[in-house]
């Protein structure tokens, strides 16, 4: 294990490479656009704002509240989507070739992803910084408990891209299943309706053993409001504590076998 260790390590310790990788997948999605990633912000700005026109008098709640807590909400759900979603490819099509004519660890690739997806992340921030400022809700508190997230979000998104790349590449039915699944968990999960909205026992089962919860909730609470449930907080850390520990293991069982599984 101590080889792996330092194998991971010297991997993560390689940031040129990983950054390389996140600007130029960033650089071939926006290719030959006037705006280029200001269309991240617009597309979900324009989207988000009909939504809540609508389903703010639905649900009789005040648009700039209802629009703060939708857009924080969808815009770290819509990272945690792209992130599962890519990895379902990103070692069988993405980057097979690199895989079979390289000696390269593929830890890097999701590195690389990962980044990537954190960079358009940070595209909405400003936005949401604007909401906080206009809902006088902005705080320093807030600030640092962001920082401990995206800390703990990055290191979770790339265990997750890891274990969903090497096993889709295995198992390629996976593939499809995931890509339903996440659009399933987008509806079950509180990203555009409020747990406050189900009863008690319902909450139980969408919303506290819900994993994805909680992650979109410490992100939501820690920029609206300056707080986040203990319960959030401990969920987080545990699950990517977990996944890290499962990332080593299976990068451990599959690191000289994940060539040959590349087609």
């Amino acid at each position: 294990m101590i080889k792996i260790y330092k194998e991971v390590l010297s991997t993560i310790r390689n940031f040129d490479l990983w950054f390389n990788i996140a600007i130029s997948k960033l650089r071939v999605r926006f290719i030959r656009t006037a705006l280029g990633p200001i269309w991240e912000i617009i597309g979900t700005m324009v989207f988000l704002i009909f939504i809540s026109l609508i389903w703010s008098r639905l649900w009789g709640r005040a648009f700039f509240e209802y629009f703060g807590f939708l857009y924080t909400g969808y815009a770290i759900w819509k990272i945690m989507a792209t992130t599962i979603t890519e990895s379902t490819f990103l070692f069988s099509e993405l980057y097979s070739n690199a895989l079979k004519n390289m000696r390269c660890n593929p830890i890097s690739f999701c590195l690389g992803n990962s980044l990537k997806n954190l960079l358009i992340l940070f595209l909405n921030l400003p936005i949401v910084i604007i909401i906080t400022i206009y809902n006088d809700t902005i705080s320093l508190n807030g600030i640092l408990l962001m920082l401990i997230y995206l800390f703990l979000f990055f290191i979770s998104a790339t265990c997750v891209s890891f274990i969903v790349s090497t096993l889709c590449l295995k198992f390629r039915d996976l593939q499809y299943s995931v890509v339903v699944i996440m659009q399933l968990l987008f509806f079950m999960t509180p990203v555009i309706w409020d747990p406050q909205q189900i009863s008690e026992k319902g909450r139980f089962f969408l919303v506290d053993t819900n994993i994805f919860y909680h992650y979109v909730e410490f992100f939501r609470s820690a920029l609206l409001y300056g707080e986040v449930n203990k319960l959030s907080i401990i969920v987080v850390t545990i699950s990517t504590l977990i996944l890290m520990i499962v990332t080593f293991f299976l990068y451990a069982k599959i690191k000289n076998k994940i060539i040959f599984w590349v087609t």
